[in-house]
């Protein structure tokens, strides 16, 4: 399977393309969730196709191999850097390609911040003093005693006499040659140095630094948190303040805790907003198809509000906050004036409606046979003498009839992704027709096939 590695200031991420579609951003949803600043949710959405091409289309602030994203191919070895980090493409059966320090933004950021402040390591290792080619040997035997009894006998001191002696006399009459440091020792020094020196930039930046001046630890904590390591910037927090020996210091620092989390609940509530507008764009489309141009609207006025009125459930406390927000609740409500007087949801489902609920359900490329019988059935039980039942019945009798043919092309279309090596893919569609769309007497094998594909997928990765 082709990948993505995701570098950043600290480490690299390997991310296995198994979806056909899926989405990299920010929000909790994204597939591939990369938390940054500049990082928007679904900020990337890749598109896998059969033959393994890869394409990828992107929202402003996104750059391929230096460029502006739109849609594109990606090749092997190709490079996007999103917010602080550098995302690389890897065909299937190719090595990682090589990633330079520089080409990671986060990087990038990190040393362009420490130019500004004029910071910078430097490992200032005195030079050994000048140690002088001759030196005199040490006198042997009984040490200085025996040049003391020369000297009183008038006599040069036995090592002199060496020293003294011509070369014709041999090489065991020769100055002793100096012995430098064994390689082994030098070896030895140079491993504890770079030791010293990795143990003191893991300190710098990892470690959780003591409490000097909390206005250089919330510095390092905005600096985890804008290269997308929120849990670390948390946990430099909380060890500084633990560490801290006054209540000022406590004090800014707890400050800087707050920012951080109002910073994180605002980029929750964004993604929500991102996903409450996607929504609603769904709905209007789905207004459009079949509320607008229908002669009796009643139907799928009905349908839309009820649509709306979940809508309203999920999203509508979190986008009354933001400017964003607001505008996306008054397009709600724009809808909801333009089917209110159609949909007459107090009064109960007549047989028209229950039976544009179920066509709905049942004409969708994944069709959800649990829920459209759930629909008439219900109905048929609260109102079996109501106008039209008969029609429920039909329509109730016909999808039990044709309805398992569709599961065995279902079935079939699955097994064809297994060959072609797609689980991922037939994961996917079996969880969706075991655990929503299909009733129980209509699961058969299909639960243990899931079990044996996931069991499969898992091993894979």
């Amino acid at each position: 399977m082709p990948r993505l590695e995701i570098h950043d200031a600290v480490r690299r991420r390997r991310f296995e393309i198994l979806d056909d579609a899926f989405t990299a951003g920010s929000a909790e949803g994204d597939v591939l969730r990369l938390v940054g600043d500049g990082i928007d949710p679904e900020h990337l959405a890749f598109d896998h196709d059969a033959r393994g091409r890869v394409r990828v289309s992107a929202r402003p602030g996104a750059l391929l191999n230096g460029e502006e994203i739109v849609k594109a191919s990606l090749r092997h070895g190709d490079r996007i850097e999103l917010g602080p980090f550098l995302v690389v493409f890897c065909m299937e059966g190719e090595e990682s390609p090589q990633v330079a320090p520089e080409e990671i933004p986060a990087v990038r950021a990190a040393r362009a911040a420490a130019r500004a402040r004029g910071e910078g390591l430097v490992l200032d290792i005195a030079a050994p003093s000048a140690v002088p080619r001759s030196v005199p040997p040490l006198p042997r035997g009984r040490g200085g005693a025996g040049g003391a009894v020369a000297r009183r006998r008038g006599e040069a001191p036995r090592s002199a006499r060496r020293d003294e002696a011509p070369e014709s006399s041999g090489a065991a009459r020769r100055a002793p040659r100096r012995r430098g440091m064994p390689t082994s020792m030098i070896v030895w020094n140079a491993m504890l140095v770079t030791g010293i020196v990795g143990w003191l930039i893991y300190r710098s930046f990892a470690a959780a630094p003591l409490v000097r001046d909390p206005e250089d630890v919330i510095e390092l904590a905005e600096a985890q948190w804008n290269s997308g390591h929120a849990d670390e910037a948390y946990a430099t927090l909380r060890a500084a303040r633990d560490r801290a020996d006054d209540q000022v210091a406590r004090r800014k620092i707890d400050e800087a805790v707050r920012r951080l989390e109002q910073r994180a609940r605002r980029l929750e509530d964004l993604a929500r907003i991102r996903a409450a507008r996607d929504a609603l764009d769904e709905l209007v489309g789905f207004a459009n198809d079949w509320f607008r141009p229908a002669t009796d609207k009643r139907p799928a006025a009905r349908e839309v509000e009820r649509r709306l009125r979940d809508w309203d459930e999920r999203f509508a406390a979190v986008c009354k906050d933001y400017d964003e927000g607001r505008r996306v609740l008054d397009a709600s409500a724009e809808l909801h004036a333009q089917v209110a007087p159609f949909h007459h949801l107090d009064e109960p489902d007549t047989a028209d409606d229950v039976l544009f609920r179920s066509d709905r359900l049942t004409k969708l490329r994944l069709r959800r046979y649990r829920q459209a019988f759930e629909i008439l059935e219900a109905w048929l039980a609260a109102r079996g003498d109501a106008p039209g039942v008969d029609r429920v019945r039909q329509e109730l009798a016909t999808l039990r009839e044709q309805g398992p043919a569709w599961v065995e092309d279902q079935r079939a279309a699955i097994e064809r992704m297994v060959q072609r090596d797609e689980i991922g893919r037939a994961v996917t569609t079996l969880r969706f027709l075991v655990d929503e769309a299909l009733p129980p007497e209509w699961l058969d094998t299909l639960p243990a096939r899931l079990d044996q594909l996931q069991s499969r997928l898992g091993a894979g990765r």
